[in-house]
């Protein structure tokens, strides 16, 4: 009797010891179970937090690469990655368009509203065959700066300011669509130095933030390695001449000097006729100033350049007078008689006894 019980106390304690082993085997496996999937899930994030700090290193580094290519430029943004072929008839009509715009720019005022209709519609033709692609868009944005152009000449306003932002927007739209970077810069800075032009009477302000615009471009287009840096240079050095920053026009058209010739345009005598009109204008301020020493310097470069700069000589021989210096200021008014007696003869000859009687006494 006792050993039966004793065999039923044991069995009973076996169960018991199974089914608390059993239960101690499932918390150990649903605990590893759980580290597991902690680990796992600590795993995976960090996979992702160093996937996105690496995106956002290339982000940054792409940033910064166009910030220092851009000259600070925004760009527009969601660009295809590739640019596709396009077809044989889009290529056709762009090559007409291209023929005619050449044409365009010998060609009188009053002939130009026709040729324009001729590229627009050989363009509108391209657009039909393949409506991506950016060579079109970037002769649609020639074509309308032509027009607002015309405009000008005949002072309709309100199509200056709608053909020129046409310009602006189709050549926005070649750069979407991959067309060269630098050419669309350079000449959405045309644009934008004619829309200054325009504003320059009627509204200093905003004729000033255009210039600005078109200097930015300009210089997008030099970092892009445009193939005619000789043009955007001397396109820069007539901004700052016309906002009359003197010394940054001076140096673009230096600048300008160094890859031009006198094969294509600007000739180096364009050039040179510029940057004379720079250094006389620069001259005038230091004069204003009461800087005699660096006006005549200024008068100098500018008789350097261009030998004819009348304007310069007398100046030049007026500062002459004001600092004393009478035989110098008498070789000036001398010059100018002898090359060009009709230069405002009445000013010169007044001048000119004006200074003897003082080299005399």
């Amino acid at each position: 009797m006792f050993i039966r019980e004793d065999k039923l106390v044991k069995n009973k304690i076996r169960k018991n010891n199974y089914k608390i082993n059993k239960i101690l085997i499932i918390t150990i496996v649903s605990i590893v179970v759980t580290i597991i999937s902690i680990f796992v899930t600590i795993y995976s994030c960090n996979k992702n937090n160093i996937n996105e700090v690496i995106n956002d290193d290339d982000i940054i580094k792409t940033e910064n690469s166009a910030v220092e290519n851009s000259n600070n430029m925004n760009i527009s943004s969601v660009i295809p990655d590739v640019e596709k072929s396009h077809p044989k008839a889009a290529y056709t009509h762009n090559t007409s368009a291209k023929r005619l715009l050449d044409i365009i720019i010998i060609t009188s005022d009053r002939d130009i509203q026709d040729l324009l209709k001729e590229v627009f519609n050989e363009l509108n033709k391209s657009i039909s065959a393949d409506n991506e692609f950016g060579e079109t868009y970037y002769f649609l944005g020639v074509a309308f700066r032509k027009q607002g152009d015309y405009f000008s000449s005949i002072d309709s306003r309100e199509n200056i300011i709608n053909a020129y932002n046409e310009s602006l927007y189709n050549f926005d739209k070649a750069e979407y669509y991959h067309y060269n970077i630098s050419n669309i810069y350079f000449d959405k800075g045309i644009t934008y130095s004619m829309l200054g032009d325009y504003f320059q009477i009627i509204n200093s302000t905003q004729s000033e933030e255009y210039y600005n615009k078109a200097i930015e471009c300009f210089n997008w287009s030099l970092n892009s390695k445009y193939n005619y840096p000789e043009n955007v240079y001397f396109a820069l050095g007539n901004i700052y001449y016309k906002i009359a920053n003197y010394i940054n026009s001076v140096e673009s058209y230096s600048k300008a000097l160094l890859t031009a010739n006198n094969i294509h345009k600007p000739t180096r005598d364009e050039i040179f006729f510029a940057r004379s009109n720079a250094y006389y204008n620069f001259g005038l301020n230091y004069f204003n100033e009461r800087n005699y020493e660096m006006a005549i310097q200024c008068y100098k470069n500018a008789i350097s350049d261009v030998s004819s700069n009348y304007s310069a000589h007398y100046e030049l021989g007026k500062t002459y007078t004001f600092i004393n210096q009478w035989e110098n200021a008498e070789k000036q008014f001398e010059y100018i008689l002898e090359h060009n007696p009709n230069y405002d003869p009445k000013n010169v000859k007044e001048s000119l006894v004006y200074v003897r009687k003082m080299t005399h006494n």
